[in-house]
Formats: C-alpha cells, sequence, structure tokens
C-alpha cells in the first residue's frame, strides 16, 4: 500500500483498520470471508465525498490483494463526477 501524505488521521486510520480487518476475516470460513469483504468494501465507497474516494483508489490501487476497493473507489468517483456534471 502506498503511504499518504495527509492531515487526514481518520482516513489513514481506517485504511490501517482495513489491513487489520483482513487478518481477522482470514480466521472465517471462506463463504462468510467473502461476505464480510464485500459488505467493508461497499462500506469504504458509501461516500459522495470526491477526495476521500480518490484517496482510496489512490491507497488501494497498487496493492493486489486490495486492488478490488481501489477499482470500486474510483468507479464511484466517476460516477459520482458524471451525476454532479449532468445536473449541470
Amino acid at each position: 500500500m502506498a503511504v499518504l501524505q495527509d492531515d487526514n488521521s481518520s482516513y489513514l486510520r481506517f485504511v490501517q483498520l482495513r489491513f487489520i480487518n483482513d487478518r481477522l476475516v482470514n480466521i472465517l470460513p471462506l463463504e462468510l470471508q467473502e461476505r464480510t469483504k464485500g459488505l467493508l468494501e461497499l462500506q469504504m465507497v458509501n461516500t459522495d465525498d470526491l477526495e476521500l474516494l480518490e484517496k482510496t483508489g489512490q491507497a488501494f490501487r497498487d496493492s493486489p490483494s486490495h486492488r478490488r476497493i481501489g477499482m470500486l473507489a474510483t468507479i464511484k468517483r466517476m460516477y459520482v463526477l458524471t451525476s454532479e456534471h449532468s445536473k449541470i
């Protein structure tokens, strides 16, 4: 994961919690692992905050095991941008 140079400590804690959570999830049976990861990913992109979505996309972009969350954040950011633009 790329280290973000940022004052947003709550965001950095959220990213760190993602990695800690992954370790705990690996203890669960496989079916529950996938469900749990999916729910966490939904929570991580459940925002219209463009800056937060951009940071999330960047933070997880280069992490092979978390690339999906980076892609989801990037897609959600593009969706929010196009939605806002179409309202104009």
